[in-house]
């Protein structure tokens, strides 16, 4: 019918997620229609994992996203919110944990100097590609290389997880490992060391 017309009030609310009708309160006014709700701002999101070259070590991996939202905030701030959401979820799990500080400094200016940290990085007997890597970054004397960490190496160029697997075994033997710290005067006294042995 042309000549009919209709007349309506609309309400509009915030809310989180979907909605459906039949979740809305039964206790409404006659002539109240409710619908199904989509509040999520999220139209479309995909994914991809693909190789990504980091200091030219292809053995890590970038994840991609393409989120595409209604416009009422943007991709960014969406990603943002839904990363704040996931965290607080997680805290329920942690409860009162927190993670204890590592004690990463071995070496103080009153202890007693290693002898194997004065040693070169040849006395390793490491494979010859691991060697001319360490060659390559200036890391001669065992004190340099204990100082590096997993991921400092495999970020070094043409140095791969076999390599890595080798130097933690020789260090190992030494009673020694990767990620090692020394404040300055020991460090200090390790190079006067090294300078007096090649006198």
């Amino acid at each position: 019918n042309d000549d009919a017309e209709f007349e309506a009030e609309i309400y509009l609310k915030k809310g989180v997620g979907y909605k459906q009708a039949s979740q809305e309160s039964a206790n409404r006014e006659i002539g109240y229609i409710p619908v199904d709700t989509l509040f999520t701002p999220i139209r479309r999101v995909s994914f991809a994992a693909d190789k990504s070259m980091e200091r030219g070590f292809y053995d890590y991996e970038r994840l991609v996203l393409d989120v595409e939202t209604d416009g009422s905030i943007t991709p960014k701030e969406a990603l943002g919110q839904a990363s704040y959401i996931l965290n607080s979820h997680f805290k329920l799990f942690m409860g009162s944990f927190k993670e204890p500080e590592p004690d990463l400094n071995y070496g103080d200016s009153n202890e007693e100097i290693d002898e194997n940290l004065l040693k070169t990085v040849e006395d390793l007997e490491l494979n010859v590609r691991a060697s001319n890597c360490l060659r390559n970054h200036d890391i001669k004397y065992i004190w340099q290389l204990v100082q590096k960490t997993d991921i400092d190496l495999l970020n070094t160029r043409n140095f791969g997880k076999q390599s890595l697997k080798e130097i933690k075994a020789a260090l190992k033997q030494m009673g020694l490992s990767l990620g090692m710290t020394f404040d300055e005067k020991y460090i200090r006294r390790i190079e006067e060391a090294i300078k007096r042995s090649e006198e």
